[in-house]
C-alpha cells in the first residue's frame, strides 16, 4: 500500500509541472544525473518515459569502452551549444582564425537487460543498475573525466526509467508576469490545507510547497491526505492554462482525455483516487489501483497569458514601449507635433484591439483613445483634436483589469487609421497608426 501511494503521488505532481516554457521539470536520478523536459508516459509501479532536451550524465568509467572527439566549428553548432559556449568560453579552441568546440561520442559497455524490470520491456534501451545508459552518447560535452564521466547532452532524447531511479523531481518557480497556470493546494490529516507551487518532490519522504506569502513548507508525504490544483487565472478555463494534455488509460479499458485536479491517498478501510476534468469540463472519478497509465500530448487549447511590470511614468502599446508626446493646443484645437511620429501597428497582428498597459493609478485610468481627423492649419494639414471630440467621440475600453504587478490593461476596438490616447493629467499624448 505504501509503495502504490508513493508512485501514484508522482502522478499529480508530475502533471503539475506542465505549466511553464520548455522544459517544464527537472529530474535528479539517484547516481546524481539531471534531466531537462517532461515525463512523457508513467506507469504507476512500473516505469516511466522521459524526454529530455538537456542532460547532465553521470558514468562510470569502467563503463566506458571508448571515446571518439569531433572538433566542431562553433558556427555550425546548434543554438543551445552556441548559448552554452558564450558562457564558457574558455571550451573554445582557436585554429586558422576559426572557433572549435570538442564534442565526443562515447561507446559504453552493453548492459544486461534482464538487471531491471523496464529493461524487459524496453530491452534496447534501457541501461543495468538503475543507471541512464539507454541513450547512445553523441555529440556530447565531457565536463569531468577520472573515476566518472560527466558528460552534457542537448540532443533530445527518450530515456526509459524505472521509479526506483528517481531521487526528486524539481519544476522552476512560476514567474511574477505568467498569469495562467495552476495553483497547487493540499489537504493535511490535520485537517490544515495549504496552497501555493510544489517546487520539489522527494517520493516516498517530502514535497517542498512554496506558499503565497513566501515561505517554503517541507511536508512529509504521509501527512498528506488530498493533492488539488485549481486554475490561477479565473477569467480562463482550466484547460485554456495548461499546455499539455493527459491522457488517462484505466481498467478496463477507458481511455479519457483532460487535467488530473486532486488525487485523494485514501486510508487503510478506503481506497485512493483522482478526478480528472475532462476537456468538456465534466469531472470523471477513478480509483487510483484502476490506473494503469497516463500520457501527455500538446495541448491546442492551451492560451496562456502574461504580464508586464510598469512604473508609473513607462507605457506600453501592444507591448511596445512608448513615449508619451505634448500636443500643441491652439484656441479649441489641440494638435499633434508635426515632427512626431507614431507607433504603427499592423491590424492583422493585433486582432482589432490595441492594448495600452501601465502603472495602474487614478491619472492613467483617465487616458481616452480618440480616432484623429486632419485639417489644414496654416496651409498644412495637421491631425487635430478638440475637448468636445474627447467627450462626444472617444472610443469607451472593451476591457479594463488590474494585475497582481500593478499592471493597468486597457484594451480597445479599433479599426485602420490614426488614433490618438490623451492623458488629461499633463494634456500627453501617445499617437498611434493602425495599417
Amino acid at each position: 500500500m505504501k509503495t502504490n501511494r508513493i508512485y501514484l503521488s508522482f502522478i499529480l505532481i508530475c502533471c503539475v509541472t506542465l505549466l511553464h516554457a520548455y522544459p517544464v521539470e527537472t529530474v535528479v536520478l539517484q547516481d546524481g544525473s539531471v534531466l531537462e523536459g517532461y515525463m512523457s508516459v508513467q506507469r504507476p509501479g512500473k516505469d516511466i518515459v522521459f524526454v529530455a532536451q538537456k542532460a547532465t550524465i553521470y558514468v562510470p568509467s569502467d563503463k566506458v569502452v571508448s571515446i571518439v572527439r569531433h572538433e566542431t566549428e562553433v558556427d555550425k553548432l546548434s543554438e543551445q551549444w552556441k548559448e552554452w559556449v558564450k558562457d564558457n568560453p574558455n571550451a573554445v579552441e582557436t585554429l586558422q582564425g576559426k572557433k572549435y568546440l570538442t564534442l565526443s561520442d562515447i561507446v559504453l559497455e552493453k548492459t544486461d537487460a534482464n538487471k531491471d524490470s523496464v529493461a524487459m520491456e524496453h530491452p534496447r534501451k534501457i541501461g543495468a543498475n538503475g543507471t541512464v545508459w539507454n541513450v547512445t552518447p553523441r555529440k556530447v560535452r565531457i565536463v569531468e573525466k577520472g573515476a566518472i564521466v560527466k558528460y552534457l547532452d542537448f540532443a533530445p532524447n527518450t530515456y526509459y526509467l524505472s521509479w526506483k531511479d528517481i531521487r526528486s523531481i524539481k519544476r522552476p518557480v512560476r514567474g511574477k508576469t505568467e498569469l495562467s497556470g495552476t495553483v497547487d493546494k493540499i489537504e493535511l490529516h490535520s485537517d490544515e490545507i495549504l496552497s501555493g507551487q510544489i517546487i520539489e518532490q522527494v517520493p516516498g519522504k517530502f514535497i517542498r510547497l512554496l506558499k503565497d506569502d513566501g515561505m517554503v513548507e517541507v511536508i512529509s508525504s504521509d501527512k498528506i491526505v488530498t493533492q488539488k490544483k485549481v486554475k490561477l487565472n479565473k477569467t480562463q478555463r482550466l484547460i485554456e492554462q495548461v499546455p499539455y494534455i493527459e491522457i488517462l488509460y484505466a481498467k478496463p479499458g477507458k481511455v479519457v482525455r483532460g487535467v488530473l485536479i486532486e488525487q485523494n491517498y485514501g486510508t487503510k478501510q478506503t481506497e485512493g483516487y483522482v478526478l480528472f476534468q475532462q476537456e468538456n469540463d465534466e469531472i470523471l472519478k477513478c480509483y487510483s489501483g484502476d490506473i494503469t497509465e497516463i500520457r501527455k500530448e500538446k495541448n491546442e487549447a492551451y492560451a496562456p497569458l502574461d504580464d508586464i511590470i510598469v512604473r508609473q511614468d513607462e507605457f506600453f502599446v501592444n507591448r511596445q514601449k512608448v513615449n508619451m508626446m505634448d500636443v500643441d493646443e491652439r484656441d479649441s484645437f489641440l494638435m499633434l507635433d508635426v515632427e512626431g511620429k507614431p507607433v504603427v501597428l499592423k491590424q492583422d497582428s493585433i486582432g482589432g484591439k490595441l492594448i495600452l498597459e501601465t502603472y495602474d493609478d487614478m491619472s492613467n485610468r483617465e487616458c481616452i483613445l480618440l480616432k484623429l481627423v486632419q485639417m489644414k492649419v496654416k496651409g498644412k494639414m495637421r491631425y487635430v483634436f478638440t475637448y468636445e471630440d474627447l467627450v462626444q467621440r472617444s472610443v469607451r475600453p472593451s476591457g479594463v483589469s488590474v494585475s497582481a504587478n500593478h499592471t493597468l490593461k486597457l484594451e480597445y476596438p479599433v479599426s485602420t487609421g490614426e488614433y490618438v490616447i490623451y492623458k488629461p493629467q499633463g494634456k500627453k499624448v501617445i499617437w498611434c497608426k493602425i495599417e
